[in-house]
């Protein structure tokens, strides 16, 4: 009987959970989004090579950066034109859907271009 009880609970409690979680990361993810947005200095990308090394796409202002930091010490590489920096940031931009409604009407919609090229 106390198993019955215990699988009752987790059922129960299990979705509360769930919901809370949720709740969380749409609220918290909006309240991040907008800190983030109003940023003079933004790294677009960052790439480990290994454990030590990395490379960064830097937008500082108006102007972008390649740089590269390794064992403590930060190097700029090259110095993007304004062309190149903003078309390599809206090839980074993760589409946000507003319902799951729209991002399914998106990927239908991809699904329909590529058979229309075929």
């Amino acid at each position: 009987m106390d198993i019955f009880i215990s699988i009752l609970q987790l059922f129960l409690v299990l979705p509360i959970i769930l919901i809370l979680i949720y709740i969380s990361i749409k609220v918290g993810g909006r309240k991040l989004d907008t800190l983030n947005k109003n940023r003079y200095i933004k790294i677009i990308e960052r790439v480990p090579l290994n454990k030590d090394n990395n490379i960064y796409l830097i937008k500082l202002g108006q102007e972008y950066y390649v740089a590269t930091s390794n064992n403590g010490s930060f190097e700029i590489i090259k110095e993007l034109s304004k062309d190149e920096g903003t078309k390599l940031e809206e090839n980074k931009e993760i589409p946000q859907y507003d319902s799951f409604k729209d991002f399914i009407y998106d990927i239908k919609s991809k699904f329909r271009k590529n058979e229309e090229k075929k």
